[in-house]
């Protein structure tokens, strides 16, 4: 394709942040966008690579070089290169590019580690910092159900069956519904915080 053919970088996120605001993606979801694809369109403004054209595998394999030089950890540098995948696919999808830039670059591997769980001693570390019995019992629900903060937040108290144990997660980690489970020490951590 031409380079005056070419949309220009910038012109071809807007549009693919606006398909995404138009399917109802998250606000982390976009924030997540922002973080991973602006500063590599950032990088091609300043070496003069303005238009869509102008990026070539090359210049992508040098650029996620240069994110492990500054030793991101490999989950970033892998999601950074599935963001900017997902980019080029769009820009492919919506005939702004020809074939995607990414399609011969490899994503780079994530290190395999198990994260570290809670020790009891970390555990009893967070009870015991705890000021009031609210305090509790909200870190016993978290640790029992493993439940993000903002899925916490927008809980409401018909989501909690206290007989059954049940907690309906409405609307979580992307859009999805689902059901935890409490134990008898939170129930009873929860009806003392009440």
């Amino acid at each position: 394709m031409p380079q005056q053919q070419s949309p220009k970088i910038t012109d071809a996120y807007k549009v693919y942040r606006l398909d995404a605001q138009a399917r109802r993606v998250t606000k982390s979801t976009l924030g997540t966008y922002k973080d991973r694809i602006e500063p590599f369109i950032k990088l091609c403004e300043t070496q003069d690579k303005p238009y869509l054209a102008d990026i070539t595998p090359t210049i992508l394999r040098a650029y996620l070089i240069s994110l492990q030089d500054r030793n991101l950890s490999s989950y970033t540098v892998n999601g950074i290169a599935r963001a900017l995948k997902a980019f080029f696919n769009f820009c492919v999808s919506e005939e702004l590019l020809a074939d995607s830039p990414m399609r011969r670059v490899s994503i780079p591997k994530v290190d395999k580690q198990i994260l570290p769980a809670f020790s009891i001693d970390d555990a009893q570390k967070l009870l015991a910092a705890c000021k009031s019995r609210r305090d509790e019992a909200i870190l016993l629900f978290m640790l029992d159900t493993g439940t993000r903060a903002t899925e916490f937040i927008n809980l409401n108290g018909g989501d909690i069956d206290i007989e059954t144990g049940n907690v309906v997660i409405c609307q979580g980690k992307g859009r999805k519904d689902r059901i935890v489970y409490i134990g008898a020490r939170v129930k009873k951590a929860l009806m003392r915080s009440l």
